[in-house]
This record gives structure tokens, C-alpha cells and sequence, in this order.
């Protein structure tokens, strides 16, 4: 009877705590950082917006670079 607990454990020892995350980064050499951010930052965050269990997203444009970070609650 104690081997079949000792066996066969009722949980998780680590449990998974991370969140569900996706980075998007998108490279346009010789850009300004106006330039990005108009023409790929925010037309990226206007079509990710509407994503089912979103509940953050951040986004910074830099010379050539563009960065749009989203965060997902856990039932997605």
C-alpha cells in the first residue's frame, strides 16, 4: 500500500508557473525607429489585438527593429 504512493505521485513536484508568451521580432535594416513603428510595430499589434485569452501586450520599435511581446492567460 505505501509502495503504490510512493510510486505513483498525486501531483506535480515543479508545476508548470511560466507564462504563455509569444515574441514577434521583425528586421528592416536601414529603418528609422519612426519608421518601423508606424509601418510594422503598429499594424502587428492591431492584428494581434483581438487574440482569444490575450491579457498583455507590449511593443517597442527601435532603429531597424521591432519588438511586440504577448502574453496568454493559462486555459489558452
Amino acid at each position: 500500500m505505501g509502495r503504490d504512493l510512493i510510486s505513483h505521485p498525486a501531483g506535480e513536484a515543479y508545476p508548470d508557473i511560466g507564462d504563455n508568451y509569444v515574441t514577434v521580432i521583425t528586421q528592416w535594416p536601414g529603418r528609422s525607429a519612426e519608421e518601423v513603428e508606424q509601418l510594422v510595430t503598429i499594424p502587428i499589434e492591431i492584428q494581434m489585438a483581438g487574440m482569444p485569452h490575450m491579457t498583455f501586450l507590449r511593443s517597442e520599435s527601435i532603429f531597424g527593429l521591432s519588438f511586440v511581446i504577448m502574453i496568454f492567460d493559462d486555459s489558452s
